[in-house]
């Protein structure tokens, strides 16, 4: 199934038992990487756990596809679902995932698949698209209101509150990739050092401007 717009952030918090693997994709890959994230902790607190979460890449299910339904099917030591996250996939995976997918059983491993860009003609966006137990997700750059979301939400968690101006002009400098997003929102946190109101001088000395901001600085 398709999963779009409000829907997005609700099923990653929360996602369908029912659905078996989820597809995330697209331009943003650090939204992409955000959301993998917040999903794989809804079914594994410690990432690091060898016993429960592991790692395929897409280049190695497309050799030897019988090891994503072995991966998914095996029972994890001291119990627990298990996580699988396939990474860098193409459509030279879809066959392999398309197989599992009509066996799969709501007991077996929550399978997360992270892919780059994939056009509407991708075998692979259709194929989660289309079935009853998958997900894709489509991950594609903030827009001004997401993007304003995020940078509230952000600085909140450090006491920091931008004004309208510093608003304005993160919206116009951020918002390409999130996690570069977040990266500078934590160095202007950094450079701030306390609680406070963040200024249109703040933000400006932390963000690193844009060519167009900056040409109007040099005239």
């Amino acid at each position: 199934m398709k999963v779009v717009g409000s829907q997005q952030e609700s099923f990653i918090n929360q996602p369908d038992p029912n659905i078996a693997c989820i597809l995330l994709y697209g331009p943003d890959r650090g939204l992409v990487r955000e959301r993998i994230m917040t999903l794989m902790k809804t079914v594994v607190d410690d990432l690091d756990d060898p016993f429960r979460v592991v790692e395929i890449l897409g280049a190695d299910l497309k050799n030897d596809p019988a090891r994503l339904n072995d991966e998914a099917q095996a029972m994890a030591l001291g119990g627990g679902r298990r996580l699988i996250r396939i990474r860098n996939v193409s459509d030279v995976t879809t066959k392999a995932i398309a197989t599992y997918l009509e066996t799969a059983a709501p007991e077996d491993a929550l399978i997360v698949v992270e892919g780059g860009e994939l056009g509407p003609r991708s075998s692979l966006r259709k194929l989660f698209e289309k079935a009853k137990n998958a997900a894709a997700i489509a991950c594609y750059a903030d827009n001004s209101g997401n993007l304003t979301k995020v940078i509230s939400e952000t600085l909140a968690a450090h006491g920091l509150k931008p004004t309208r101006e510093a608003m304005s002009y993160l919206v116009n400098n951020l918002g390409s990739d999130r996690s570069i997003t977040r990266s500078e929102l934590e160095k202007l946190s950094l450079y701030m050092g306390e609680p406070g109101s963040i200024e249109l001088a703040d933000a400006m000395a932390s963000i690193d401007d844009n060519a167009s901001v900056a040409m109007d600085d040099i005239i």
